[in-house]
């Protein structure tokens, strides 16, 4: 028995009556090769564009983003060549468009290039025709880029509408990427009927930008020691191994390309890689897996 979002109906999803289903989770999952567990590492390609959406479009946030572009996303792909790990990025169309070859080089070096919105617009705010059109343009610009469309979408901000599933299955995407309601993926569930959609979660605690995004013109935001973040980020690490779970790691080209945090990124991808036996996998391989092995 899988463990699914089970929602009554779809405007559900942003009032109280939501609910997750309460069946019990996949306590075991066997993982290919006789892996102990799963270790993903994802990147949100935001760049310049977070800043933007939410009506921050000084030079001194612009600027923040456009280290991304500049600086941090060569880091981490540099980074993920050192270690062999085939990452996934999400990618904004805004800030694929701005540095294309940021985009070329991803697919280029073997990584999956998903999708992230056209714009990092609130999805919660926009129309059914607007959000479509926006998520479908991102698709495009992906395409040319990358070579292949993309079937993977995360949120922008983390926030999505009551149409946003319908829209993802609509356009045949495989899998979203925003939920938390478990540290393994799980099949959509709407009204007792189970969807050909898979959420593959994150948790927050799992993202740089919750010990690392600090902003003066925001007002809000905390810098963390990378020592601090280590122990928290190698202690989930070890967690997710010894019960055979999936490690997601979520990070962002201006946050993490920072120099102490790759740093500190490199360090947790050396203690990650002593461990024997771990499936590395990028968020399509896991969705084609899941649906192989757990889609009832």
């Amino acid at each position: 028995m899988e463990y699914s979002h089970e929602v009554d109906n779809m405007a559900a999803i942003l009032g109280p009556s939501l609910r997750t289903t309460n069946k019990k989770t996949l306590e075991k999952v066997k993982w290919p090769d006789g892996a102990k567990c799963a270790a993903s590492f994802t990147l949100d390609y935001d760049a310049q564009q977070l800043w933007a959406a939410i009506g921050m479009g000084g030079l001194l946030p612009l600027s923040e983003g456009e280290f991304g572009g500049r600086v941090g996303i060569w880091r981490y792909l540099d980074l993920m060549d050192k270690w062999n790990i085939k990452a996934t990025f999400f990618v904004v169309g805004l800030t694929a468009e701005r540095y294309p070859e940021t985009v070329k080089e991803m697919a280029k070096r073997g990584h999956e290039v998903a999708n992230h919105g056209y714009t990092h617009q609130d999805m919660s705010k926009a129309s059914r025709q607007d959000e479509k059109d926006d998520i479908l343009r991102c698709s495009a610009v992906i395409e040319e880029l990358a070579g292949k469309k993309p079937i993977g979408f995360r949120s922008p901000g983390a926030e999505f509408s009551e149409n946003t599933i319908d829209i993802l299955l609509d356009e045949g995407f495989i899998y979203h990427s925003t939920c938390q309601a478990d540290d393994i993926p799980y099949r959509w569930e709407i009204e007792g009927k189970k969807k050909e959609l898979l959420e593959i979660p994150f948790q927050w605690h799992l993202t740089d930008s919750m010990h690392f995004l600090a902003s003066l013109t925001w007002g809000a935001g905390h810098i963390s020691s990378p020592t601090k973040v280590y122990d928290i980020w190698s202690s989930e690490f070890d967690g997710a191994y010894a019960m055979g779970r999936h490690f997601h790691l979520l990070n962002h080209d201006f946050i993490i390309g920072k120099s102490s945090r790759i740093m500190l990124l490199n360090k947790l991808i050396e203690h990650v890689k002593k461990a024997p036996k771990v499936w590395y996998c990028r968020m399509d391989e896991m969705a084609r897996y899941w649906k192989k092995n757990y889609w009832d």
